[in-house]
């Protein structure tokens, strides 16, 4: 395959006000507003700020392509398999692979008719983006947002030689997290640059308020797709240990997935009461307005914009040492870290019931650093320098 390299005249390092593409096509698996796609609804927008031409190309309408007409980016619904999945879909392979190579011409017929310069992959779960920037001799970036394979209950169903392969002829692979980098790179990948989402613009930012005075019961929040992985069964055990403890405590739980499992649980644990099954909405800034303190059970989060969301909101975190959440809170400073037991989740959080000095200090320091590296401003900065530099292809 060939190795295409953008190109790009480097504009001066101080001169943030020209793009290395124009025309950039962004394949997107999702049509839900979860944290891939709201991550790129904020390069959408500062792209857009820059005078670029953007077109999104989604699997199925929903909440994200709604969000995208309102930003008056052109979207086009097509919709197209992944390649990786959990084991129970291992009979679905041949058919999904059948489906992704039907697909591919159908894109790269727009990427013609549009004029695209650059196709960008939001997502490593497809390769319908890649292969049709291959068609059309097109470059093209993968964004690598979640951490696929065997070992993380998501396989390839494609060998894996052809996968790396495939990786490994883009001209830049962006991982969300260093945890990302040293997961694909660990596969076979060529070096992949880390750059950490944007979350929202400097100015929304800093007109985010802190939490008020601890509420009683104490309101704990934990935001993401439910399902084992993401740990809201640790939460819910962690309640009932503190109720237990004489720790009156609410939790509210927002997204879809495994909520009759959560809600089985609760009531095993008789604290149904206590636990509030939202399911998903778009409107989860009233969620963090309403916390006091914000959860991240997840066990092997790639990167954990929720967290980072939580933080700016003033919200002390308590999250699981695995995975991205690591990178994200510096233990004591930024936020707090747990060892993924209940009992130590429990532990975090009533040393933080008990100080309101330690919740202060958390909050200021999450909130200030959550400003200084989180914006959109910060974002855009960061990924023009990526673009205009060289490609780490070798």
């Amino acid at each position: 395959m060939p190795n295409r390299a953008i190109n790009i005249n480097p504009s001066p390092a101080t001169d943030n006000s020209s793009l290395p593409m124009d025309n950039i096509t962004f394949v997107s698996h999702s049509s839900r507003l979860y944290g891939a796609s709201r991550s790129l609804l904020e390069l959408v927008k500062g792209l857009k700020a820059m005078g670029a031409r953007l077109c999104v190309v989604l699997p199925a309408e929903g909440l994200m392509a709604q969000a995208l007409r309102r930003l008056a980016v052109e979207v086009f619904v097509i919709p197209f398999p992944c390649w990786v999945g959990s084991p129970e879909q291992a009979a679905q392979r041949n058919h999904r692979r059948y489906g992704i190579e039907m697909v591919v011409a159908k894109i790269s017929w727009l990427l013609a008719r549009w004029g695209t310069e650059l196709v960008w992959s939001n997502s490593s779960v497809s390769p319908v983006g890649a292969l049709a920037a291959d068609q059309r001799s097109l470059p093209h970036i993968w964004h690598l947002r979640e951490l696929n394979g065997e070992s993380q209950g998501f396989a390839f169903d494609w060998h894996e030689s052809e996968v790396i392969a495939l990786f490994n002829q883009s001209q830049r692979r962006i991982a969300v997290s260093q945890l990302t980098r040293v997961h694909y790179q660990a596969m076979g990948c060529l070096p992949c640059e880390v750059l950490y989402s944007g979350i929202a613009s400097a100015e929304e930012l800093k007109a985010r308020s802190a939490p008020q005075p601890i509420h009683q019961p104490t309101r704990l929040l934990l935001v993401g797709r439910v399902m084992p992985s993401k740990g809201q069964t640790i939460a819910i055990q962690a309640v009932r240990q503190l109720l237990d403890s004489g720790y009156p405590t609410r939790l509210r739980i927002v997204g879809d997935g495994d909520l009759d499992g959560c809600r089985e649980l609760a009531s095993q644990l008789n604290i149904l009461d206590q636990v509030e099954l939202v399911g998903f909405h778009d409107q989860v800034q009233q969620d963090y307005q309403w916390a006091d303190l914000a959860l991240t059970c997840s066990i092997n989060e790639p990167m954990g914009r929720t967290t980072v969301e939580a933080m700016s909101y003033g919200l002390p975190v308590v999250g699981d040492f695995r995975g991205g959440t690591g990178e994200l809170i510096d233990h004591g400073i930024t936020g707090l870290l747990y060892d993924g037991t209940p009992t130590q989740l429990v532990t975090r959080i009533v040393a933080l019931i008990h100080s309101q000095a330690l919740r202060e200090r958390l909050s200021n320091e999450a909130r200030r650093w959550v400003q200084t590296h989180f914006s959109r401003e910060v974002y855009l900065t960061r990924l023009l320098e990526m673009l205009r530099g060289p490609a780490l292809d070798h």
